[in-house]
């Protein structure tokens, strides 16, 4: 069996990723284990499951959380919508697929299949389902909501008909022979006055090479996860966990450097949840707690951690960082 870290890094070559969605089967939760996410509002970001950016438009709210209804085969299910009354809601949701993964894919014929419901009490019936493509190499999330650089429709169906009930739908297209990415994106919008299940739950999402939806490409736990991990990588969450062992350097500044798991696509930057006596430097003596921790001198393997704020100790000695809160994250982020 290939490794995973391998087939982390590769391309689509690799005989695995017939599907170039990751985590199509929504099956990945770093950042919240199972508890729910808010989309951003107005701005494609990734607070929900892996690789999936979420957004909502200003003023409505929305939540989005992984969910275990399911359609027969699959274990879990995106579940986004609107999280209480209030004004109609435009939600956005989608997947960039780095250039590594999506350029050969130029001149070819595509396909995007997924499984989809609206809950029981939701306000609306249809949404868009789109598949676009840029001429410029790992273009972002951001600057899709924006409009990427040669930019250009490969498929779209802007009235997929949902029910209560589960059903799969898919939608081919063309992809231009100067396309460098493409990404996935749906779209679609609560009106009236939000019920008890005003929500979309998706699942089984593939995009893959040619004209016809083929069966789901499911793919072992551990490698969908280290597929995950090139993007992002949580390195500690919660209370009591020794994600460091540390040293000081000088007497007020603490270096710990961290390797990943898997390269990631790209040098990362620090994701953080930080607050009073979130974290804390375990040495002789006593315990020096500190709020934020930042990274410096990373590249894809890893990077260097520190904190200079509220600590102090010996030139050299060791000393064991700690998180000390339910809520704190500490985790490294490349996503596009």
């Amino acid at each position: 069996m290939t490794n995973a870290v391998n087939i982390a890094q590769s391309g689509s070559s690799n005989v695995t990723m017939r599907n170039r969605i990751i985590n199509g089967a929504m099956v990945i939760d770093q950042r919240n284990a199972g508890a729910s996410s808010v989309p951003a509002t107005s701005s494609y970001t990734y607070t929900s499951l892996d690789r999936y950016f979420t957004s909502v438009n200003s003023p409505a709210t929305s939540t989005a959380i992984q969910s275990t209804t399911v359609p027969t085969g699959f274990s879990y299910s995106l579940k986004i919508g609107r999280s209480g009354t209030g004004t109609a809601g435009l939600n956005t949701f989608g997947q960039v697929i780095e250039t590594n993964n999506s350029q050969d894919l130029a001149g070819s014929s595509v396909t995007l299949s997924f499984w989809a419901k609206v809950g029981a009490s939701a306000t609306f019936s249809t949404m868009s389902a789109n598949i676009y493509s840029g001429t410029v190499a790992n273009q972002t999330a951001s600057t899709l909501r924006s409009g990427w650089t040669g930019q250009a429709t490969v498929a779209t169906n802007g009235s997929v008909a949902l029910t209560t009930t589960w059903q799969q739908f898919s939608i081919t297209g063309a992809v231009g022979s100067t396309a460098l990415q493409l990404a996935v994106q749906f779209v679609f919008t609560t009106v009236g006055t939000a019920g008890a299940d005003d929500n979309l739950y998706i699942t089984g999402v593939q995009l893959e090479k040619g004209s016809t939806a083929t069966s789901f490409d499911y793919r072992p736990y551990g490698t969908e996860l280290a597929l995950c991990q090139r993007y992002f990588y949580m390195l500690a969450k919660g209370s009591g966990i020794n994600f460091a062992a540390s040293n000081y350097w000088g007497t007020s500044e603490i270096d710990a450097y961290i390797s990943f798991k898997v390269p990631m696509r790209a040098a990362p930057t620090a994701y953080q949840v930080t607050g009073t006596n979130y974290f804390n430097i375990d040495k002789s003596g006593n315990d020096a707690f500190d709020g934020f921790i930042g990274i410096l001198r990373s590249n894809e393997n890893g990077g260097m951690l520190y904190t200079s704020t509220g600590v102090s100790g010996t030139d050299g000695f060791a000393a064991q960082a700690q998180t000390n809160n339910a809520n704190a994250v500490i985790a490294f982020q490349a996503e596009l």
